[in-house]
């Protein structure tokens, strides 16, 4: 129990150290703009190669990655039906903060920590789907539906809106690799890995340098709301996987725990992109991460993994 806390306070350390930091006026209010640009243009697509580096791809294994993608449109689908009545900028931050899943940053230590090799691997697949999404897909989808440039994009449109997003393109192309049985030069993954390493501190690090607390009732019920919706689509997706889906009972509670990972770090990223409340999302963000943290190690113990 003891190792599952500090693990936790490991993860939300430079969330902390970025928030007082910045309240201490070591950085500038604007700052964490820059930490954005290196996260999403280099970090986070080295994290991506390297996690691919020495990765087997059997076809057979794709169906997890469809469940991760599917998770994510389900997510984003019923999000959306919630807030018909919300305005443009509100149902986008509702649609980033309520669909997809913290699974490089936040889960991967506890799959390590409590399931070993077997259950990382497990994860990988699934993140690949899912990764597709809380990269830019579901930015690059909710910026379609809704309008938010005012008017509809069509296919190019999207298209081109899709490789504006680095961590996506990188994604997709080492998906494809991977199903094409390439396998990464060694000395690629030797010269990211440390690059990429980095991606989890700084990630956190941002989150905290835009996290905002504000005591007022709206913004306290916004992420009430916001959350409960989440969690609610969560278990609908946690009883599927583990008590429906035809797999072996590690694989059904690698997605059971996988599903209840925290809102994607990337979520306050594109709704600064899209102009909406940062300092709202980045709180939900958090909170998140709380939230998550206590119902994993819960279930962690409750399916008796690592005993």
């Amino acid at each position: 129990m003891a190792n599952v806390a500090f693990r936790l306070l490991s993860l939300l350390f430079p969330m902390f150290l970025g928030y007082v930091l910045k309240r201490a006026r070591f950085f500038g209010p604007e700052d964490y703009r820059v930490v954005v640009k290196i996260i999403m243009n280099i970090t986070l697509p080295c994290a991506v190669i390297q996690s691919f580096a020495n990765f087997e791809m059997h076809l057979s294994m794709l169906g997890l990655t469809l469940c991760g993608f599917l998770a994510n449109w389900g997510m984003a689908f019923l999000t959306l039906c919630l807030n018909r009545k919300r305005e443009k900028k509100e149902r986008m931050l509702e649609l980033l903060c309520g669909s997809g899943f913290n699974l490089g940053n936040f889960m991967l230590p506890f799959i390590q920590q409590f399931v070993g090799d077997s259950g990382v691997a497990l994860q990988t697949l699934f993140d690949m789907g899912n990764s597709m999404m809380s990269t830019g897909g579901t930015y690059v989808f909710g910026s379609s539906v809704l309008k938010l440039e005012g008017k509809k994009m069509g296919l190019s449109g999207v298209i081109k809106r899709l490789f504006h997003s680095t961590p996506l393109v990188v994604y997709m192309l080492m998906l494809i690799l991977a199903v094409c049985q390439i396998s990464i030069p060694e000395w690629v993954s030797v010269v990211v890995k440390p690059t990429g390493a980095a991606n989890g501190f700084l990630s956190m690090f941002m989150i905290g340098m835009m996290f905002e607390v504000r005591f007022d009732a709206a913004y306290r019920n916004t992420a009430i709301s916001v959350l409960a919706k989440r969690y609610g689509c969560v278990i609908i997706l946690a009883l599927i996987f583990y008590y429906l889906l035809p797999l072996d009972l590690q694989t059904r509670q690698i997605l059971t725990l996988c599903v209840f990972a925290p809102v994607p770090s990337m979520a306050a990223v594109y709704t600064e992109q899209t102009k909406g409340d940062v300092g709202l999302a980045s709180f939900i963000t958090s909170c998140s991460f709380v939230i998550s943290g206590v119902i994993i190690v819960a279930l962690i113990f409750m399916m008796g993994l690592g005993m």
